[in-house]
């Protein structure tokens, strides 16, 4: 196994808040400029479909994958510290809109969601998430017996 891909979900909210405001300009906009129109539906679609990968090769040279309706765009070298351990979580989520002076005109989303993290001394990072925990469980013992790390699964 050369290297594991691991697939991140996007939130909806930040797809909303940027492409719907371009899909309606673009609707309205195209009675007076075709072309213009045309182009910002097509910049709303992309936005819609926008995700990212994670992908951790065996002689931990990383990369994060951007894609669009999962056709890989191109990549962008990442940089992870190389783990001492891996844990598999289960943590709450709470995400809001707020942002400054605007109010929260949606109500806050919390979620629970099963996670990978890599740990390096006293530091952390979450490279997974998902609400399927077989999924956690599955690329988390395949990390590990790639990178030949402990695991700790408190997923039990």
């Amino acid at each position: 196994m050369e290297s594991i891909v691991l697939k991140q979900t996007v939130s909806i909210r930040p797809k909303l808040a940027f492409g719907l405001p371009l899909l309606v300009v673009g609707f309205l906009g195209s009675g007076e400029n075709l072309v213009t129109g045309i182009l910002l539906i097509f910049l709303a679609v992309i936005i819609f479909g926008l995700g990212y990968n994670y992908i951790i090769s065996k002689n931990f040279i990383n990369y994060r994958q951007i894609t669009v309706f999962t056709i890989p765009l191109f990549k962008i070298k990442m940089k992870l510290l190389f783990p001492d351990y891996i844990s598999l979580f289960h943590q709450s989520f709470i995400q809001t809109n707020n942002r400054g002076f605007v109010p929260n005109t949606l109500n806050d989303a919390k979620y629970k969601s099963y996670t990978i993290k890599f740990f390096k001394g006293n530091q952390n990072t979450i490279v997974f998430e998902s609400p399927n925990k077989n999924k956690v469980l599955g690329l988390g013992s395949s990390l590990s017996e790639m990178l030949d790390v402990e695991l700790y699964n408190t997923l039990k």
